[in-house]
């Protein structure tokens, strides 16, 4: 075996350990916006629970609830886009080190492999905590207003 093969298993072997961390990086930022997405939801949930037992603090219960809704949009917002680079460092490793693994790797959307067919965007895992947010605050909003009338 000649320098030359030798160095370009060499580079193969970092690309695979490069794509390794990196897909052990998106598995645990998973499980950090899940654990994220579950706390917001409990609160959100506790305060509608709290909220229906103190019928003079509506509007105090509902206030604070739009805001933990707020921050938790923002947050989710941020997790969206950590994902969305995580998943482009993963495509572009594999890029470098076979791009036939590219439609193999479970990190990598059917979108975004080539493969459109039965995947719906709008309903992305990772755009979830985002929607639901947005529903908490809809829901915290119209609290508001009906405890106000």
């Amino acid at each position: 075996m000649n320098s030359n093969q030798e160095n370009q298993q060499s580079d193969e072997r970092l690309l695979i350990e490069e794509y390794k961390i990196r897909v052990t990086h998106i598995n645990k930022h998973y499980d950090r916006l899940w654990r994220r997405f579950h706390f917001f939801l409990l609160i959100n949930l506790a305060l509608i629970a709290y909220d229906g037992s103190l019928k003079g603090l509506y509007g105090m219960i509902s206030k604070i609830g739009i805001g933990f809704s707020i921050l938790w949009l923002i947050i989710s917002f941020q997790d969206r886009q950590l994902v969305v680079r995580y998943k482009k460092g993963i495509k572009d490793i594999l890029s470098l080190i076979d791009g036939r693994l590219l439609s193999l790797s479970p990190f990598i959307s059917a979108n975004e492999a080539g493969h459109t067919d039965k995947y719906i965007q709008f309903l992305s895992v990772t755009k979830l905590p985002g929607l639901t947010s947005v529903l908490f605050i809809s829901i915290w909003t119209f609290i508001l207003i009906t405890s106000k009338i």
